[in-house]
């Protein structure tokens, strides 16, 4: 990732001039050190995931004017904002009974409770207690657990000392769906070779 050495003008930062303005458990301790130019980031990562949550990340935490340049500390405020933004829409629940109701409302389940109450990010039975997953996740019922640890993991990575120009791998559980291609057939199973017959005369 590139960096920036030269701070860049407090002017770029109108609407995010200190880390303090970003909540409480989005702040981080480590320090500053020089900044990243977004541009040559952006460049740097070449996977959709990654551009995408680097997007949200800066639209979030500065409000939708992106600067030209932020430091390593505000870099991870962000990330850190946006991924426990999106753990905190994670799964959502409805009081109303989809058997009667023609309309159901559906509110989020708190971070917070889903940290306390494992068993809400993955259990049997969830959908029967009007509890489903975001439809905006990538991911499935069977592999949530492990997407939300994996993201729980990157927010304690991001609070850490971990440089953020250090690689790391992501294991298949990161974004499971990712892998699976049913290459247009109704299962994931490998098909049979198909099987030749000339045609009778």
């Amino acid at each position: 990732m590139s960096k920036k050495t030269a701070s860049a003008p407090s002017s770029q930062f109108g609407l995010f001039d200190t880390v303090s303005q970003l909540p409480a458990s989005a702040t981080v301790a480590t320090p500053a050190i020089g900044s990243f130019v977004l541009a040559d980031l952006s460049a740097e990562l070449l996977h959709p995931y990654s551009r995408y949550g680097l997007a949200v990340a800066i639209y979030q935490a500065f409000r939708g004017v992106v600067p030209v340049a932020l430091t390593e500390t505000e870099l991870r405020a962000a990330l850190i904002l946006a991924i426990e933004t999106g753990l905190g829409h994670f799964r959502m629940r409805t009081n109303d009974n989809s058997l009667h109701d023609t309309v159901l409302k559906f509110e989020p389940v708190r971070l917070a409770e889903l940290t306390d109450k494992p068993q809400l990010v993955q259990s049997a039975g969830l959908a029967a207690q009007g509890i489903y997953l975001y439809p905006s996740l990538v991911t499935t019922d069977g592999n949530a657990k492990d997407t939300f640890r994996n993201a729980q993991e990157a927010v304690k990575s991001l609070r850490g000392t971990v440089l953020l120009t250090a690689s790391t791998t992501l294991s298949r559980s990161f974004a499971p769906t990712t892998a699976k291609i049913n290459n247009g057939t109704a299962s994931q199973s490998p098909q049979p070779a198909p099987c030749w017959k000339w045609p009778a005369p």
